[in-house]
């Protein structure tokens, strides 16, 4: 399965990256840098509810990091079954007005144990340095198609697909 998924998004990057330029829509919610975030939690989104994709630069590579929403640990916590976890107990301290009470509690068991949690599904990273710098990175929003341009004339599309 790892060899397929690699072998898959492989050939659609070599097919995406070209110095042909296609036309996509502008929009006025597009979201447009002059460089690609450095940390994946700025990275730009993709998804399509079920899988979705990061994309950033992670040294002196791009970096594509996939999920998929439903890839969790969910083995059973002895700290996340205990009294009180129940929304009657939750909408009782909302009406008195002592939420923070229900943040400690439901934060409490992340800070003593690792789960339950997310599992990423795979990343995939390209030597980026021979491309150059970086032109622009624009999110087309409403297409869901992340366009990376570099000063060489090069270009990247990157979007997820459907999943059956």
């Amino acid at each position: 399965m790892k060899f397929f998924l690699s072998l898959l998004l492989t050939v659609f990057l070599l097919v995406s990256c070209s110095k042909i330029e296609q036309r996509i829509e502008t929009s006025q919610h597009d979201l447009v840098f002059s460089e690609l975030a450095g940390t994946w939690d700025e990275g730009i989104p993709l998804g399509n509810g079920m899988l979705g994709a990061l994309i950033w630069e992670k040294g002196e590579n791009l970096r594509i990091s996939l999920d998929r929403a439903d890839l969790w640990d969910l083995r059973p916590m002895k700290n996340m079954y205990r009294e009180g976890f129940n929304y009657k107990w939750v909408y009782e301290q909302w009406k008195k007005d002592q939420y923070q009470e229900v943040q400690k509690m439901f934060d409490r068991p992340y800070d003593e144990s690792a789960g339950p949690s997310k599992i990423p599904a795979a990343a995939m990273e390209i030597p980026s340095r021979e491309f150059g710098p970086i032109q622009s990175v624009r999110l087309f929003v409403h297409k869901g198609i992340c366009r990376i341009k570099w000063q060489n004339g090069m270009s990247m599309d990157i979007f997820i697909a459907k999943c059956a």
